[in-house]
């Protein structure tokens, strides 16, 4: 009986201490926050390889919507972050954001395939020097 009381107590402090080791909420939002920008350098790197012959409106819409997710991801952890990454974040998100939608507004709004492409080019451009200014500071 007293070495099931030991291995009782055992189980119970070792599940008390896994307990204590997990996560803060602060350390939980920045994971968050900061794979969602990671994320974001991923869309704005694929979107920059697109070229007219690869580039379809479907492709470009899923870029430009991950894009609008993980920045509602940011958003959404800025409440649980520390003062700097938070202060960091919400102006890279406030100045990117921008810059998303109008290549959302302008997918699609060219009449001809020449214009169409010149201005997917332009944005695209745009965008990387955006994302490049609006997170450069940012350390995750």
């Amino acid at each position: 009986m007293p070495r099931l009381l030991a291995v009782i107590l055992l189980i119970g402090t070792l599940a008390v201490a896994v307990v204590a080791c997990g996560e803060s909420d602060a350390d939980k939002a920045k994971d968050n926050a900061c794979n969602a920008v990671d994320d974001i350098n991923a869309q704005v790197t694929e979107l920059q390889g697109l070229t007219l012959e690869t580039a379809t409106k479907d492709q470009i819409d899923e870029n430009v919507n991950a894009i609008k997710d993980d920045l509602q991801k940011v958003k959404d952890a800025l409440p649980d972050l520390e003062s700097s990454l938070k202060s960091q974040l919400t102006s890279a998100t406030q100045t990117f954001e921008d810059q998303v939608s109008k290549l959302a507004s302008d997918v699609g709004q060219s009449v001809s395939l020449q214009d169409a492409a010149k201005q997917i080019n332009a944005d695209k451009q745009q965008l990387k020097s955006s994302y490049d200014a609006a997170f450069a500071s940012v350390s995750c």
